[in-house]
């Protein structure tokens, strides 16, 4: 999903580095940019919803400074009860469909997509695996 307003990677990434200087954000330690074993393991066997639980980003804080209105996405996406995230610096959203029964999440995917385009949003379903 993409929202409409353009951020600027530099001024993104300025913008973290003046939140860690504040304490607002965390200063990531090197053993911590290890890639866990776990998110390896459920994204490569498609288990979108382990593996979406473990992903974070370290731009989301920032951009959300910068651009306030994307924490309505998040939480539209979340209440469509989906895993979602700001994608890089942003403004695009990722979102993971969480599954249940049967689904192997392409169906989950396919329906969060519609219902974001019945919104009137950019959406396009993508699956794991």
């Amino acid at each position: 999903m993409a929202d409409t307003g353009a951020l600027s990677t530099p001024e993104v990434f300025a913008t973290l580095d003046r939140m860690r200087a504040e304490g607002a954000a965390p200063t990531v330690r090197e053993s911590e940019l290890e890639v866990p074993a776990g998110l390896l393991r459920a994204l490569a066997e498609g288990e979108s919803a382990v593996g979406g639980e473990a992903l974070a980003n370290d731009l989301q804080a920032p951009a959300l400074r910068m651009s306030p209105e994307l924490r309505r996405r998040l939480d539209e996406l979340e209440e469509l009860d989906a895993r979602a995230m700001i994608s890089g610096s942003g403004p695009t959203i990722v979102a993971l469909a969480r599954t249940s029964g049967h689904d192997d999440g392409a169906e989950s995917s396919r329906v969060l997509a519609a219902q974001l385009r019945e919104r009137g949003l950019c959406a396009v379903a993508c699956t794991i695996g």
